[in-house]
């Protein structure tokens, strides 16, 4: 499996043009944990990295520092600076020196956020089996407008619908799963009444606890469609309902590993995931 690295961080807009068709994405409004370094210089980054990768075998450890400490959008600004001063795309010289997953996360640090989520749900489903990891990290980490907007630059790039997609290379309830969270249509603004929440509480008891978990229809509704808070409210009626933890109870009782862990993260925070 290739090296995976989900990193959110503010961006500078992004235009993708094909044929007739445009999409420009707005500054990302989900601040990752790297921040904009204060005395950032792109020349100067620039010229730190042509030296690194001049050196014999490349100096890893220069070009780690140097975009693992910037921002999405000072990185690009780097790659601009890069390409002005030596006439050279940085993506083509630090593929050329890097190799493996190291080559997989720098590579990756110089998209898009966007660009990278569609390229990796596409690696996820490409060619035989599918990197199941990958599907539900992304879909469940991402907000309504991240999924759009990736799968939009997925269907530019890869000329795939990402939902028609999904549905061909899986199967079953984890299939209904990712193709719910892949429609974006979580309710993130309203919040949840009491009663509701003491609803779907009950709900998902009954349906985990006294059918033991092999009816999850109600859970695959409630979880891809209830934002982070909503199901966090769900989350504490249930502990009035059971001896445990909502987590607790569908690691034991849900069957499907990919269904019991997509439905664990649905109830994270995106950076606990």
């Amino acid at each position: 499996m290739k090296s995976r690295m989900f990193v959110r961080s503010a961006m500078a807009n992004m235009t993708i043009e094909d044929g007739n068709e445009e999409l420009t994405l707005p500054v990302d409004v989900c601040q990752g944990v790297v921040f904009q370094d204060a005395g950032f210089q792109p020349e100067t980054d620039a010229a730190e990295l042509h030296a690194a990768l001049q050196v014999k075998g490349c100096d890893e450890s220069k070009i780690i520092s140097i975009l693992t400490k910037r921002s999405n959008s000072q990185r690009r600004q780097v790659a601009d600076a890069y390409q002005k001063a030596f006439s050279k795309d940085l993506s083509v010289d630090l593929k050329k020196q890097l190799k493996g997953g190291l080559e997989d996360v720098v590579l990756g640090l110089l998209k898009h956020p966007s660009q990278f989520d569609a390229d990796e749900l596409y690696r996820s489903m490409k060619g035989l089996g599918t990197d199941e990891d990958s599907l539900i990290e992304i879909l469940v980490s991402r907000t309504n407008q991240q999924i759009r907007h990736a799968a939009k630059i997925f269907e530019i790039t890869y000329k795939h619908d990402l939902v028609k997609m999904i549905r061909s290379d899986t199967s079953g309830e984890f299939r209904k799963l990712m193709e719910t969270l892949a429609q974006a249509e979580r309710c993130e603004m309203e919040p949840l009444s009491n009663d509701q929440a003491e609803m779907d509480a009950r709900t998902l008891y009954q349906d985990i606890i006294q059918k033991k978990g092999t009816n999850l229809e109600t859970f695959i509704q409630i979880f891809s469609l209830r934002s982070i808070p909503n199901l966090k409210k769900v989350m504490q009626c249930y502990k009035g309902l059971s001896n445990n933890p909502l987590d607790v109870d569908i690691n034991k009782e849900v069957k499907n590993k990919d269904v019991r862990k997509t439905l664990v993260g649905l109830g994270k925070m995106p950076n606990q995931f």
